[in-house]
């Protein structure tokens, strides 16, 4: 460990996560197993549906990603997380105009093409599916795996592309976007493109609309959990760190915006992807501290917004998420941090979030 490290914090090392392994088949396969019992072995649907679902499950493939029905069956009883991604799948099939945006990416430019749903009506469905589909995807896990499977997760990055200068409709595709990304597989599917459509949304709006803003940041948090790869192409290649940082100040009075951003930080922390053999964790915090992050936290468990316990929790966890080495303790002892926690904690001592 190198010596600058604060000591123990290695021993507060992240818990390494790993992702479960299984085997899985497509909707296809499955129909055609389905199809196959009816025409060859003349079973009738229901017991061929049975048959089949019997056969893989006994053979160890996971079958929540497959709507189990006849072949044939009207779409319109599939699951409605589907009926919503197939809405944003064909809004976006039918737009006529194609818009493309080029951002900086790593140590050159990146061009993202996306379908640019027309003003009115169809941009205001498409906001709307994806508030709908938010809700499905949060009251069913299993909604998450079906959406994640047929396209949820692209549909709504170019749904975010299309309405990102719209800051009354951008939210609800955010939020979707980010209840999506909450699952590991889904977040193997968001990719470059993803991140790339994310810094650009977020550059977007930094120092603009806080809500838009902050469902933006809440969708860059899920991208981060448990994801190395994903975390060093936000800080590295995408160079949104600063923007965050920013928002600590932008938004000083905006507590549900200060705490997205405060989400953010933590996560380009952690060091939980068991896939990864290195962490660029404890560099990331670094980096934030250089860009001038201490005071700018300090100041806020100063201000009003701290009177709210839950708030002061999530302020001081991302405070401790940045004490990393012993020059960055000498630099918050010299600003009366020490002083600022001890009173904290005399103050909330039978309250467990906080005095964590």
């Amino acid at each position: 460990m190198p010596s600058s490290l604060r000591p123990g914090f290695a021993v507060q090392a992240d818990s390494k996560q790993t992702a479960e392994l299984y085997m899985r088949i497509s909707q296809e396969t499955f129909d055609a197993a389905v199809q196959e019992n009816i025409e060859d072995l003349d079973m009738n649907p229901e017991e061929a549906l049975a048959d089949a679902i019997e056969q893989f499950e006994s053979q160890g493939v996971k079958l929540d990603n497959i709507v189990q029905r006849v072949p044939g069956a009207s779409g319109e009883d599939d699951p409605p997380v589907l009926c919503h991604v197939r809405t944003m799948e064909g809004l976006l099939n039918e737009a006529e105009d194609e818009g493309e945006i080029e951002i900086e990416f790593g140590t050159g430019h990146m061009k993202v093409s996306f379908a640019r749903v027309a003003a009115g009506e169809p941009s205001t469905l498409l906001s709307q599916t994806a508030a709908a589909l938010k809700s499905e995807l949060q009251a069913d896990k299993q909604n998450l795996t079906f959406a994640g499977h047929n396209g949820g997760v692209d549909a709504l990055v170019s749904s975010a592309l299309s309405l990102m200068e719209d800051a009354a409709l951008l939210p609800p595709v955010m939020e979707a976007l980010a209840a999506i990304l909450m699952d590991a597989e889904n977040r193997e599917r968001f990719g470059v493109r993803g991140i790339a459509a994310l810094s650009a949304i977020v550059r977007r709006h930094v120092g603009g609309d806080a809500v838009a803003l902050r469902s933006s940041l809440l969708a860059s948090r899920a991208s981060l959990l448990v994801h190395e790869h994903h975390r060093q192409l936000f800080v590295g290649s995408a160079d949104l760190l600063g923007f965050v940082v920013q928002t600590l100040s932008d938004f000083e009075a905006d507590t549900p915006t200060v705490l997205a951003a405060c989400g953010v930080l933590r996560a380009v922390t952690l060091s939980d992807d068991a896939r990864s053999r290195t962490s660029k964790g404890l560099e990331h915090a670094k980096a934030a501290v250089e860009l001038g992050v201490l005071p700018k936290l300090l100041a806020l468990l100063r201000s009003p917004m701290a009177s709210s316990s839950a708030a002061l929790a999530e302020l001081l966890a991302t405070l401790s998420r940045l004490t990393v080495t012993d020059k960055i303790c000498a630099q918050l002892a010299d600003m009366d941090a020490l002083e600022l926690a001890i009173g904290e904690l005399a103050n909330h001592v039978t309250d467990a979030s906080v005095a964590k």
